[in-house]
């Protein structure tokens, strides 16, 4: 069974707010209007780094660049281009060949033309 993580981008602050999953369902419940919530996948980065793939996440490959979403739908993780017209199922993808290089919150901008 894998652990469930979750942190919280607070929007007013623009920095991360904790990682206890009990606490942040609570500090969400009381600032839905100020917190974003996001989930760990349970994916780490192929350099041997251990770094950790959150929900938002902007994923590299050669000159493609997509963000980590749950589908609810299939009830499963994506890679989806920014614009959103256009998805790979992660286990589909060959993720050693992606390398994390920021998020949605605090690197917006490696998202302009990006494409995946």
């Amino acid at each position: 069974m894998r652990d469930i993580k979750l942190r919280a981008w607070d929007k007013t602050r623009k920095r991360w707010v904790g990682n206890n999953a009990s606490h942040m369902i609570a500090l969400y419940d009381a600032y839905p209007e100020v917190l974003i919530l996001m989930q760990f996948t349970g994916l780490c980065d192929r350099n041997g780094k251990d770094l950790d793939w959150w929900e938002g996440d902007i994923l590299e490959c050669g000159d493609r660049r997509c963000i980590i979403r749950y589908d609810d739908a299939q009830g499963l993780w994506r890679l989806f281009t920014p614009f959103g017209n256009r998805n790979i199922t992660i286990y589909k993808a060959k993720l050693s060949h992606w390398t994390k290089i920021g998020n949605i919150h605090e690197r917006p901008e490696l998202l302009e033309k990006a494409k995946c």
